[in-house]
């Protein structure tokens, strides 16, 4: 059974942790992302790639925000190509 990002979210601010509040942040940095202007996406991006060359030297928190921001866009893609 697969689990949307919004329950997810709610077990992981439930489980706290490293992993856990970095899929939190991961989740609430993609949400805002679309209501940024240009420049701070860009900035935003720079952080989100420094984050993913860090959670792949095995650090807890980052892998929580890359994998947080990376379910929160599959969903958002997954919801955008349905046509009912």
């Amino acid at each position: 059974m697969k689990r949307t990002v919004e329950e997810k979210y709610n077990y992981n601010k439930k489980r706290g942790g490293h992993f856990g509040s970095g899929y939190c942040i991961g989740v609430d940095v993609y949400k805002g992302y679309f209501k940024q202007d240009a420049e701070n996406r860009r900035q935003t991006q720079r952080i989100i790639n420094n984050f993913m060359q860090l959670a792949k030297n095995g650090d807890q928190m980052s892998k929580g925000i890359i994998a947080g921001y990376r379910d929160a866009a599959n969903e958002r893609k997954k919801g955008k190509n349905r046509l009912s």
